[in-house]
């Protein structure tokens, strides 16, 4: 379980990393609206990113919990 943990914080470490990576080089180099939509929704993507990954692990305990729970019916 720790490790799954872990393999998703890093997982999610490098997501954001170069989603800012992308949203910087947007900012610099974009021109025209497609750059400008594509920095919308890489500076939308640092956001959700981050809660569904704290969301889908906060609910791994549970899931864990249920399929146990089903498999010895």
């Amino acid at each position: 379980m720790k490790n799954f943990k872990r393999i998703f914080a890093m997982s999610g470490i490098v997501l954001l990393i170069s989603l800012y990576v992308v949203t910087f080089l947007l900012a610099v180099f974009g021109k025209g609206e497609v750059a400008g939509r594509l920095f919308v929704a890489s500076a939308v993507s640092t956001i959700i990113i981050p809660i569904f990954l704290w969301v889908f692990v906060k609910m791994i305990p549970d899931f864990i919990k249920f399929t146990s729970h089903t498999k010895k019916k």
